[in-house]
């Protein structure tokens, strides 16, 4: 009884030093060329503010809000859930075209690039917007990476 005890308060113990796989990296992957199903869809344009996924236990993953998304769903992805982490919405929007004034290269080097087969980008934050360097921004203590950016078909 005693050994059965101390082994589920091993197991308890060891399970806050456990890290989580998510599984998926930064890189950006577009389904149906570099892995994964293609998703046949298209992508309207993007917005501003933050986006902010809080500490948690798991790899959550959130439905972005796209007005007029038509076939395409965007979502963002925890890879790093240990943090709380928070990226402009114009960082995600340049995931997934390049930017307001994206060159040809930008735009083939983003989530737009992966044409109607969509794919998966980590967000790369600009921190030297003005935003990353508010007091409010750093009395959050967030981390301005750990967001996966995934396009795919919506469900019908």
């Amino acid at each position: 009884m005693l050994f059965n005890a101390a082994l589920v308060l091993c197991a308890l113990g060891s399970a806050s030093l456990v890290t989580a796989a998510c599984g998926e990296k930064a890189d950006r992957v577009c389904f149906g060329k570099d892995g994964g199903q293609a998703q046949d869809g298209t992508l309207p344009n993007g917005t501003a503010a933050f986006w902010t996924m809080p500490r948690d236990v798991d790899c959550a993953e959130w439905m972005l809000p796209v007005p007029s998304g038509g076939t395409v769903l965007a979502l963002a992805k925890h890879i790093n859930p240990r943090v709380t982490s928070s990226v402009l919405f114009a960082d995600i929007a340049n995931a997934i075209d390049g930017g307001e004034f994206a060159t040809t290269a930008q735009k083939q080097a983003s989530l737009l690039g992966c044409g109607r087969g969509g794919g998966m980008f980590g967000v790369k934050a600009n921190t030297t917007h003005p935003a990353y360097n508010t007091a409010a921004y750093k009395e959050g203590k967030a981390s301005p990476d750990g967001i996966l950016i995934k396009i795919v078909r919506a469900p019908v």
